[in-house]
């Protein structure tokens, strides 16, 4: 017996997920940068008698020479290192805690296969980014799976809207802070231009003063150009490594898993009439392929459809020639995107000439004949013939409502075991509550 299940609950995030208000990282990095640029790099033991204002005794007096700047600079060299280490553990926590390329094939292994709930254990496993957005998918699946309302081109792209809507809901994660990062690339530069610009500015002013140069000033002006440079392009190259960890990577992969699952998964034939099975506590699933299903709604009605469009022209072809009646291109175009069959045959052709919204409504009133014809097959026969027919391993599958008719049913069942069609599966709900008690 098939069951149906509720879908799972998406994925809910857990971890690291970034610093949203870097500001406060900037206004500790400035103080920082400032705090050693003067404290430590202005210490007086880094300059000849102790005195700032004279000549760099080593490397940190050398670049403490190059002025104001300098703090400018170590702020941004401090704020996109605190970036990349903020970024590096959000990015761990998004890329989940499964190996990326493992989780990817075993996941598409499971959704090729059909087997839900192995990949949403892979995506509870998996958590991060990745493991988020495949549950959506899975999760919208299975909602749009049961509704008989939506055609499959529509639930096919309510689950593009779904896989869409989690990538926006994790791209903030994966690309927070990296505008901040960006502007650091090129403000690195530009501040050190700048400091570079002022070094030289004070290095012309000593070789104008007095008509002579004061080699001290001089040096101390070239000293600061060239500090702003170096300090100013290190920042630019630490900033540009850190830009360089983006999630584009992951982006293609999540897009990767929707083309694939759209591409693989299947729907179940949506049913032209409400239907509640039955509740069992049987979890065998039925085929998915080459099976004929046959729904039988509260009333009564029997419909019969196959997923399988080129068995069901073979059916319909089987039958028209049988019962003398001619469709054009049109009715057998609406035959073929219709849910199941369930006009008798005197009525099919005026039933295919109506418009979707009235076949919608007119078939809740029809359903296929279980009397007999002149003493031999009923229609409803005929048509487990027909498919027979089109595939002799054509499987059954029964999906009747929890208040159809006994006799209907058993009416039914007689006329399958007139046929020597002996072996079908019946469709069920899965009682979760009966299950867990057993």
């Amino acid at each position: 017996m098939a069951t149906t299940t509720k879908a799972a609950a998406p994925a809910k995030k857990s971890g690291f997920q970034g610093v949203k208000a870097a500001w406060i990282i900037l206004a500790i990095c400035c103080a920082c940068g400032y705090g050693v640029w003067y404290f430590v790099m202005g210490n007086p033991d880094n300059f000849v008698g102790g005195d700032r204002a004279g000549h760099p005794a080593n490397l940190l007096g050398t670049v403490y020479k190059g002025g104001f700047v300098v703090g400018l600079i170590l702020t941004l060299l401090f704020t996109v290192i605190c970036l990349g280490i903020e970024r590096f553990f959000a990015i761990k926590t998004a890329s989940g805690k499964m190996n990326l390329a493992k989780f990817t094939a075993e996941v598409k292994a499971a959704i090729k296969a059909q087997d839900f709930s192995k990949a949403t254990d892979l995506c509870n496993k998996m958590q991060g980014s990745v493991g988020n957005v495949v549950m959506a998918s899975i999760n919208m699946y299975q909602t749009v799976e049961g509704d008989n309302t939506l055609k499959k081109a529509a639930k096919i792209a309510k689950i593009q809207q779904a896989h869409e809507e989690a990538t926006q809901l994790e791209m903030p994660t994966l690309q927070m802070n990296m505008p901040m990062v960006a502007t650091i690339v090129s403000l690195g530069t530009l501040t050190a231009l700048f400091g570079t610009v002022l070094g030289m500015i004070g290095s012309f002013q000593a070789l104008s003063a007095g008509g002579g140069a004061d080699s001290m000033a001089l040096s101390a002006g070239i000293s600061e150009a060239l500090v702003n440079t170096a300090s100013g392009i290190l920042t630019s190259w630490v900033a540009t490594v850190v830009y360089w960890i983006d999630m584009t990577p992951m982006s293609d992969v999540m897009t990767l898993l929707l083309c694939f699952f759209m591409l693989t998964s299947t729907f179940l034939t949506p049913e032209p009439v409400q239907v509640n099975a039955p509740n069992s506590v049987s979890e065998v699933k039925i085929p998915e392929q080459d099976l004929l299903t046959i729904l039988v709604n509260p009333d009564g009605h029997i419909y019969v459809g196959t997923e399988n469009k080129n068995y069901m022209k073979e059916m319909l072809e089987t039958m028209t020639d049988k019962f003398g009646v001619t469709l054009n291109a049109t009715q057998e175009k609406h035959f073929l995107e219709d849910a199941m069959v369930g006009a008798p045959m005197n009525v099919l052709a005026s039933y295919l000439d109506l418009s979707t919204e009235k076949m919608t409504e007119e078939i809740q009133k029809l359903g296929l004949p279980l009397d007999s014809i002149n003493g031999g097959k009923s229609e409803f026969q005929e048509w487990v013939s027909a498919a027979r027919s089109a595939n002799p391993d054509m499987k059954l599958a029964i999906k009747c409502d929890a208040n159809t008719s006994y006799a209907v049913v058993k009416k039914m069942m007689s006329e399958l075991q007139d046929m020597s069609e002996n072996r079908f599966q019946l469709i069920t709900n899965l009682d979760v509550k009966r299950l867990n008690a057993e």
